[in-house]
């Protein structure tokens, strides 16, 4: 199996952030995703079209137009396809990867779980329907990081928002698999996560969290294709 064009979308954790080269340019798990496949099963090449503070909305209407023309009704009640036409940037992407979620769970609004699950689960369909490989991921339990960050101290609000980034990740596992995707547990296997997989005093992934997304992403996308390393 070969990715000759991927294409990242997605939130600051596929722009790179916390994980800056010896050039101050953000690298990322993405392009070390990348060159691992490109390693591993020949030429491929990234377009990362992610952007720190994305919401699911905007990956939608921002990120994946870049790709397709498609038209999407703005009210986000009545999400909806057109039509699909070439692709714009690029010839159509062997893979994509989005990462999408925290953004909306935290950004103040009233985060309906339903219609985030709805709207992703039809972008993840649309994708695998046009021959992509798609890889979603969860997110660790970072509620204690949001809450220090934060300077909230309280045990309860902590577990509420364990819960509903527990909620969160049982959505995006459904809608990726029921659409023909695939999803890695990004660090929900470590419980409590290190602490050097951070950067210190913020929730984004340090070189070392970076690095072991894009380990697991590769992984998942060599075993499910019976690549052998």
């Amino acid at each position: 199996m070969r990715w000759l064009r991927y294409v990242a979308l997605g939130d600051s954790l596929t722009a790179g952030t916390g994980d800056e080269g010896a050039d101050q340019q953000q690298v990322g798990w993405a392009r070390r995703l990348a060159h691992t496949l490109d390693v591993m099963c020949g030429p491929c090449r990234l377009v990362n079209l992610a952007t720190g503070g994305a919401t699911l909305y905007e990956v939608v209407t921002e990120q994946l137009p870049l790709l397709y023309r498609h038209y999407l009704d703005p009210r986000p009640e009545r999400w909806r396809r057109v039509k699909w036409t070439p692709p714009v940037i690029m010839e159509a992407p062997d893979l994509v990867t989005i990462t999408v979620g925290m953004n909306d769970l935290l950004s103040g609004e009233r985060f309906e779980l339903e219609q985030f699950g709805q709207v992703l689960g039809q972008m993840v369909r649309l994708l695998t329907g046009q021959g992509c490989t798609v890889v979603t991921m969860t997110f660790p339990n970072v509620a204690s990081r949001i809450a220090a960050c934060s300077g909230v101290d309280d045990e309860e609000a902590i577990g509420v928002l364990a819960y509903a980034i527990g909620q969160l990740n049982q959505t995006i596992v459904k809608e990726t698999e029921n659409n023909g995707g695939l999803w890695v547990p990004m660090m929900m296997m470590l419980d409590p996560v290190p602490d050097e997989l951070f950067r210190p005093g913020d929730i984004h992934p340090a070189v070392a969290g970076h690095q072991l997304m894009a380990y697991s992403a590769a992984d998942l996308l060599l075993r499910s294709y019976g690549v052998t390393p």
